[in-house]
Formats: structure tokens, C-alpha cells, sequence
């Protein structure tokens, strides 16, 4: 237990021995690697494996597309997925995402209620073991 908020961020803080990164104590699902399998099996994962990134949509004006980017490294089952979107051209648009991973890369579809001429995406993957 931390006696206030700067313990916590102390014990985030990389250290001078060691890289301290938190941990998931539980998790559900269906499957032990596969984080997106739906289900209510409780699993300790042995390793929590998190990517980060952003990816850029440019082309001609449109009101749906898809964006694509390999991980840096894959993971064995498919991961769970989040997708913000940071900017669009025109800013006013709104815009819905879909995002699916096979554990090698991930795909974002998206669609706007107007045309488009570019959109920035940040996304977030989280999963257990990664590919070799």
C-alpha cells in the first residue's frame, strides 16, 4: 500500500538497478495467450507485453479507409487493442474505429460522417507472449 501518491510514482520510476514497469496480477478471457478470446476463465499471465504507437492516414478525400502497421514485435495470440484518434483534417468530423490484430500487426477501419483528407491514430496493444 502507498502512503501517498508520490510512493506510487516513486515505485513506477525507473530505478538505477532495475527497469520497474507494473504488473496485471489477474485477467479473463477464453484462452491463456490469446487476450482477445472472450470468456470467464481467470489466468495469472506470466508476462504482461505492452506496444505502443502512432500511425498516420493520408490519401485522397474520402469517408472510410483502413491504416496498417506491423508491430515491432509480434505476439503469439492476438492482443488486446485501443485506438484514440489525436487529430483529423478537417477537426470538426467525427470519426468511429475499428481495430483487429492477428499478432503481427495491426489494422484500424475507420469511417467519418464527412470527407477526410488525413487522420492520426494512437493505439495501445496489450498481450502475453511474444512471437520468436
Amino acid at each position: 500500500m502507498f502512503q501517498d501518491f508520490e510512493d506510487l510514482l516513486d515505485d513506477l520510476a525507473p530505478g538505477m538497478r532495475a527497469r520497474k514497469v507494473p504488473g496485471m496480477l489477474y485477467r479473463k478471457g477464453g484462452d491463456a495467450v490469446d487476450w482477445a478470446t472472450p470468456g470467464s476463465s481467470k489466468y495469472v499471465p506470466p508476462a504482461l507485453y505492452w506496444q505502443g504507437g502512432a500511425i498516420a492516414w493520408t490519401g485522397a478525400a474520402a469517408t472510410s479507409g483502413a491504416a496498417s502497421y506491423n508491430f515491432p514485435k509480434g505476439y503469439y495470440g492476438e492482443p488486446l487493442l485501443f485506438v484514440q484518434v489525436m487529430a483529423s483534417n478537417p477537426t470538426t468530423a467525427k470519426i468511429t474505429t475499428r481495430a483487429t490484430s492477428a499478432g503481427d500487426a495491426i489494422e484500424i477501419y475507420w469511417q467519418s460522417d464527412v470527407i477526410v483528407t488525413a487522420i492520426n491514430f494512437a493505439w495501445l496493444a496489450f498481450g502475453g507472449q511474444l512471437a520468436k
